[in-house]
């Protein structure tokens, strides 16, 4: 009987897997129809495969626990518990400093040992040995009964930006934040603090210390009585103001 050629032999195979396609597909089908049909049976089954998943993960958990780590002849891996040993001066509650980094070498300058007034002299030799560095130690300041503790420095609050509206001024907007005028057009850049336009952007900066925002209807009298300070004194901080009689609302005051 002669051998199929290589053209039957691709024709059998196409017939077959396209055969089994149709096979599969329709038990496929038919399982779907029963399980539709039958809503019980599809629960259970599912149900039943659950439980063989899950058997089977438990039971490679607990075959990887018996296993545990071997060793090369078979025994069981046991890893040596490894316990400090105080030393006889850490057991009394004595301090160890002062005592030799390693077994031989003498004990470091400076520190006298116990039961002696002062150390003995290393003895000399010719074996050389490596020193272990000994951590300083730094006593912290003691700070006097009663004094401040210095925190950590404040930072800066960032700057706010301000968009101006219709009818806005710059003494309006200065009494609104609080911040004098002449420092709100020196970090907004401004040309001429008279012309501000609709939707021009503003720098606000919080004011330095010692510094008013001058209210309207306050005189140089009134802050003068508040502060302590003559008005002499106060024309002299704030060069700026030419006429005692006429300060701007919304200016700065050096006080």
């Amino acid at each position: 009987m002669p051998l199929p050629s290589r053209d039957e032999l691709r024709e059998r195979l196409a017939a077959i897997s396209e055969a089994a396609g149709v096979a599969a597909t329709d038990a496929y089908t038919k399982l779907r129809r029963t399980f539709e049909e039958r809503p019980v049976l599809g629960r259970a089954v599912g149900g039943g495969a659950a439980v063989l998943v899950f058997t089977g993960v438990v039971i490679g958990v607990v075959a990887g626990q018996q296993a545990g780590p071997q060793t090369p002849g078979g025994g069981q891996l046991v890893v040596p518990a490894v316990t400090a040993t105080p030393k006889a001066d850490e057991q009394h509650g004595l301090p160890t400093v002062g005592a030799p980094p390693h077994p031989g070498a003498p004990p470091e300058p400076g520190h006298a040992s116990r039961g002696a007034a002062h150390a003995a002299p290393p003895a000399s030799t010719s074996a050389p040995h490596t020193e272990s560095a000994v951590p300083s130690i730094t006593a912290e300041p003691h700070l006097p009964v009663g004094a401040a503790v210095p925190g950590p420095p404040e930072r800066a609050a960032a700057p706010t930006e301000h968009r101006v509206r219709t009818g806005e001024t710059l003494a309006t907007v200065a009494l609104r934040y609080g911040v004098p005028f002449e420092q709100i057009a020196s970090d907004s850049g401004l040309t001429d603090p008279n012309r501000l336009r609709t939707g021009q952007r503003l720098v606000i900066r919080a004011k330095p210390a010692g510094v008013e925002v001058i209210q309207p209807g306050r005189t140089l009298g009134d802050y003068a009585r508040s502060t302590g300070r003559r008005l002499d004194e106060l024309m002299r901080l704030n060069p700026q103001l030419v006429d005692p009689d006429r300060i701007l609302a919304g200016g700065r005051l050096d006080v």
